[in-house]
């Protein structure tokens, strides 16, 4: 398994964070604070509020990825079923004239499909 290195810089960065603010309560802040012209208080909150960024980036990451898994199950379906009602999975080939009797075909079929509801 490899090493997450994310998580270990989330670690790090939520590490420090802590360190920054219990040394600067304590009046001890690290001293490269001051090269950065940071307060300890303005250094620990900029790491934390860029942990909760990396964690909405997972978060959105994993959200993207499950759509696009979707997606495809999606469109393998599609494909499937314009292969089986017409024979060939590619729909390009039908022509205007014949899209438009498709049309009407699928109009009537909704038709039936809601008078046998009203029926029922």
């Amino acid at each position: 398994m490899t090493r997450n290195y994310i998580n270990e810089l989330v670690r790090l960065c939520l590490d420090m964070a802590e360190l920054a603010d219990t040394h600067g309560e304590q009046y001890s802040a690290p001293d490269f604070l001051k090269e950065l012209g940071l307060g300890f208080r303005a250094f620990s909150g900029t790491l934390r509020r860029g942990v909760i960024e990396i964690v909405n980036l997972q978060s959105s990451y994993h959200k993207e990825a499950e759509n696009a898994r979707l997606c495809k199950i999606g469109e393998e379906e599609m494909q499937d079923f314009v292969k089986d009602v017409f024979g060939d999975p590619e729909v390009y080939t039908i022509n205007d004239k014949d899209k438009q009797r498709i049309r009407e075909l699928v109009r009537k079929i909704e038709a039936e499909w809601e008078q046998e509801e009203a029926d029922e």
